[in-house]
């Protein structure tokens, strides 16, 4: 059916799990458009409750639809599901907190949608806290993800396979692993204005890692600070990648790293702010592929080992001194 509301008073409003129940689902709508779910809370009781996981709520098929305003917790699988091209939808403005699964909020073959101005934060035993597959065009934008899985290797925003996706103005903190990890062939996704601060365990974690043929994506103005492992790992199968105009602070807190690792070949690394003056020192830019182009960065501290390490071949640069440009005294 089309154009369904399932609209509660707030948080009090609460759909419940109970103990003995055998569905998966807490709500399932398949094949459907104009649906709207919002000031409700689901809560998955999985205190209680030990048989099949279940998702809060899983959209198959639903276009042109909005979930606002709502408030998911204790789920055994994922928050929200969106799944065979559940295309045009908005999730905005909810709370996910305490689940489980293998994304808090879960994309998959879906497209056009746009996941904005929520809270992920405190869920346990999940891949990511936004987990997108073999997805394109969808924005996520504006949510706070933190606090997820820190003990085991739960990313802030995971792409797969996924293409030409805008991640912008998130604040991804205290994530297990990587704050964003983008692979598998994903191409032409912009990484823009986020905030991707304090991520991982000890020796691993990045603050974004592209990875796995990864190729022709945007990484711009980002605050990248105080992550496990290196601000931005680019994989040696990841090529044409452009990383320009990003904060990279005091990033390798647990080993000797780079503030930028390039394994790819062929990508554009530019305007970039590199400091490092706490913990094990390392190179501002580590180059191990070939043609890769590197125009101005600024690259200091007392931890900085070499401003660029460059173990590439073919390396261009647009000036004689590896681009560097040295602090004004």
């Amino acid at each position: 059916s089309n154009n369904i509301s399932l609209i509660g008073a707030g948080r009090g409003s609460v759909l419940r799990k109970s103990a003995e129940g055998s569905y998966n689902k807490i709500i399932f709508i398949s094949n459907a458009k104009s649906i709207l779910i919002s000031q409700i809370m689901i809560d998955g009781n999985k205190s209680n409750y030990s048989g099949t996981p279940q998702a809060g709520i899983f959209f198959s098929g639903i276009t042109d639809s909005k979930i606002n305003n709502i408030w998911i917790e204790n789920m055994t699988s994922s928050a929200i599901v969106f799944v065979s091209a559940s295309n045009n939808n908005i999730i905005s403005g909810s709370s996910f907190q305490n689940n489980e699964g293998v994304g808090c909020i879960e994309v998959g073959g879906s497209n056009n949608n746009i996941i904005k101005d929520n809270i992920i934060n405190n869920n346990a035993s999940i891949r990511a806290g936004i987990y997108v597959t073999t997805s394109a065009n969808n924005i996520i934008s504006g949510n706070m993800i933190t606090s997820n899985d820190a003990e085991d290797l739960c990313r802030g925003i995971y792409l797969i396979n996924s293409s030409n996706n805008l991640i912008s103005n998130n604040n991804i903190t205290y994530s297990g692993d990587e704050g964003i990890e983008i692979k598998n062939s994903s191409s032409g996704n912009i990484v823009h204005a986020n905030n991707i601060n304090f991520n991982g365990r000890s020796g691993a974690g990045r603050g974004i890692q592209l990875f796995s043929g990864t190729s022709a994506n945007i990484i711009s103005g980002n605050a990248i600070g105080n992550n496990a492992n290196e601000g931005i790992s680019i994989g040696e199968t990841c090529p044409n990648n452009s990383i320009w105009g990003n904060a990279i602070v005091e990033n390798g807190t647990t080993g000797t790293v780079s503030g930028i690792s390039v394994g790819g070949n062929s990508s554009l690394i530019s305007s970039n702010y590199i400091y490092k003056s706490q913990g094990s020192s390392q190179y501002g830019i580590d180059i191990s592929n070939s043609n890769n182009y590197l125009v101005p960065n600024y690259i200091d501290g007392s931890m900085i080992n070499d401003k660029v390490n460059d173990g590439g071949t073919n390396t261009k640069y647009t000036g004689k001194d590896k681009i560097t440009l040295e602090p004004v005294t």
